[in-house]
């Protein structure tokens, strides 16, 4: 079903409806990800907007660590 726009309380806010390209283009760019990733990590971790930041920002520091080591490594 889709997401009514009317309705704007913390429940609304604090998930992310991956069936709504609007939702989708503005989380994609305020985590500075791909619609693709995503929508991969909603259904990774489920529609919380909390816990889809949290899992973004985990890859993007395991994405870190691993050029930190490969740059290191003769």
């Amino acid at each position: 079903m889709a997401d009514s726009k009317k309705k704007r309380g913390g429940a609304d806010r604090a998930m992310i409806a991956a069936g709504e390209k609007y939702e989708v283009a503005y989380w994609s760019k305020k985590l500075k990800v791909t619609p693709a990733k995503l929508r991969y990590a909603i259904k990774k971790v489920g529609h919380s907007a909390k816990k889809v930041e949290a899992y973004i920002l985990e890859q993007k520091h395991k994405a870190a660590d691993k050029s930190r080591i490969a740059v290191s490594q003769p």
